[in-house]
């Protein structure tokens, strides 16, 4: 099967599985898949960046407190965001005596930064679309729009691409 096809069939998946959770459990059923969503994007996300086991383990946790807390709308998100990531700052400085160096450490606070950012504030906002009167509406926009963009990023890559980046994380991918 060609990717083309693999691409098409996993967003047709996709978007049945998400309008099928919702036609039979509603906003709750939505919620809980877009909840697992957010623990998988957070799991891979840590794989890639960390090596230990006990980043990862953070990580997850704490990309998880942060998305439940935008959600829930708490007055204080963005104090529990910058607490967290700190938290994580604290705990990459604790093993800087494990031989890296100051580069390697300054790259991982910022993708420590960042995937916080990724995997909590984000998904937290799109979770939060789901609780405004045209919630279905606007969280159906969104997917569009991500599907629609990943979909153009593929093709003109495919076409106009040329060299590879990040091979470790995406094989085929071309700028």
């Amino acid at each position: 099967m060609t990717p083309t096809r693999v691409r098409i069939l996993s967003a047709l998946g996709a978007v049945s599985v998400i309008f099928g959770v919702f036609y039979f459990w509603k906003m709750s059923g939505l919620l809980a898949v877009s909840g697992v969503a957010v623990l998988l994007v957070s799991i891979e996300f840590s794989r890639m960046v960390y090596k230990d086991t006990r980043f990862n383990v953070l990580f997850i946790i704490l990309a998880a407190c942060i998305a439940f807390t935008v959600y829930s709308g708490l007055d204080n998100s963005l104090l529990v965001f910058t607490s967290f990531t700190l938290v994580m700052y604290a705990f990459i400085l604790s093993t800087a005596r494990r031989g890296r160096t100051v580069q390697e450490i300054l790259a991982l606070q910022g993708l420590t930064a960042l995937g916080l950012l990724y995997c909590g504030v984000l998904p937290g906002h799109i979770l939060k679309l789901l609780s405004l009167d045209q919630g279905l509406t606007w969280f159906s926009m969104f997917l569009c729009i991500a599907f629609a963009g990943d979909s153009a990023a593929y093709f003109a890559g495919r076409r106009f691409g040329k060299n590879k980046l990040l091979e470790s994380v995406s094989p085929k991918k071309t700028v």
